[in-house]
């Protein structure tokens, strides 16, 4: 948790000082920089220390196992989201970094579930990947973020261009990486059961962005982070099967309810444009609702009858 509210920092600050949307033409300060590279650094340190502190005093449990993970997955959505405002990136482009960063989180979770065990490999994203961004950030932030947009020594690619291609080889080299694993163990229809839980969540986001929905462009980090704690409900569910040594529920009501509201919204805005302003409402509610559910049912889980896998 304290990892978590470090990473928030940042975030929350973005949205006090630059609003909700994302505003490519706003050079953002360099102290959001070394703010965000600091507050990563922390994170993965505390991350990677509290997991081993646990085990070494006997503290470790089934429901720090899944808070832990759960809280990694809400903090992977808030640097994506913070690295796309530093980089100036419109929304289109940022929501597919958004979702994919997701995905990647997602992905890994399914191989825990199929593997029943926790894997990073001697390369990662987490003790290599976040390093990288903080040094990344922090020389940008010395040599100004206007650089982003300047071309850079590879071909005629900008920086921004340069980082956003390399961010989608690794991820897609790290998401194969893991599908590849859960097909050596489970078929084919199952990682396609699996799938449909984050492609629903992730269809009833992307179909805001695809309408003439106003709030979904001018209020994007509304939806980001909407999507986010979604994402974060569904992986909490796939834990609880692996604890429980059990399949996943096909259809968790949680993220199926509020991805189910968006996709009616949705439909109704692009039928009945003139309904967007009143519409407008009920998206901030749900997007509203759904944070705080996210973050008051957390208590629950220590209801289910789980143990500790070795």
């Amino acid at each position: 948790f304290t990892g978590l509210t470090i990473l928030l920092i940042p975030f929350v600050c973005t949205f006090f000082l630059y609003g909700t949307r994302l505003q490519p033409e706003i050079i953002p300060p360099a102290w959001l920089n070394f703010l965000t590279a600091a507050s990563v650094m922390i994170y993965l340190t505390l991350d990677n220390a509290d997991g081993k502190q646990a085990r070494k005093t006997g503290n470790s449990s089934t429901l720090g196992m899944i808070l832990d993970h759960g809280c990694d997955c809400l903090v992977t959505g808030v640097i994506v989201v913070i690295a796309c405002h530093v980089m100036q990136i419109s929304t289109p482009l940022a929501s597919i970094m958004v979702f994919l960063g997701g995905f990647v989180f997602f992905a890994k979770i399914m191989e825990q579930l199929a593997t029943k065990k926790m894997t990073l490999g001697i390369i990662n994203p987490v003790d290599e990947g976040l390093p990288a961004i903080s040094l990344l950030l922090i020389v940008f932030g010395i040599i100004g973020n206007s650089v982003w947009t300047k071309e850079s020594v590879v071909w005629s690619f900008s920086w921004r261009e340069l980082c956003i291609y390399s961010l989608a080889i690794v991820t897609f080299f790290f998401t194969f990486a893991s599908l590849y694993e859960v097909l050596k163990i489970k078929s084919f229809l199952w990682v396609l059961k699996c799938l449909f839980m984050f492609i629903f969540v992730l269809g009833g986001c992307a179909g805001l962005l695809l309408t003439d929905f106003a709030p979904a462009f001018a209020e994007p980090k509304y939806l980001f982070l909407f999507f986010i704690v979604l994402q974060a409900r569904i992986c909490t569910g796939i834990m609880m099967s692996h604890v429980q040594d059990a399949e996943p529920h096909f259809i968790l009501f949680y993220p199926m309810f509020f991805a189910s509201v968006m996709y009616i919204i949705c439909g109704v805005a692009k039928n009945i444009p003139s309904t967007v302003e009143s519409l407008s409402i009920i998206y901030k509610v749900t997007c509203a609702v759904a944070v705080v559910c996210r973050l008051t049912r957390l208590h629950h889980v220590h209801h289910f009858p789980v143990q500790l896998l070795s």
